[in-house]
């Protein structure tokens, strides 16, 4: 499935809020909700998260020898199309 399928298929099941989602250090999942006007731009740019929050602990502190800290940025999660589950 490809960026567009995507988009067609979340309109076709009448979806309104997306999660993108990221696993963290601790394999938490992580998620933002994007609502339907904003679909487009999530799944063909990316959603920007912390880069910092990947090294979270479930305690919510840094994982011991964390590289990324809070001066390290953000990512862009681009969701995968194929990983699409309704």
């Amino acid at each position: 499935m490809d960026s567009q399928l995507l988009l067609s298929k979340l309109d076709e099941d009448q979806v309104e809020h997306l999660w993108v989602i990221y696993h963290d250090f601790s394999g938490r999942a992580c998620a933002k909700t994007i609502p339907k006007p904003r679909f487009a731009g999530a799944v063909n740019n990316g959603v920007v998260f912390a880069r910092a929050n990947l090294d979270f602990t479930l305690e919510d502190h840094q994982a011991p020898g964390a590289r990324f800290l809070a001066d390290t940025g953000d990512f862009m999660a681009v969701p995968d199309p194929a990983s699409y589950a309704l």
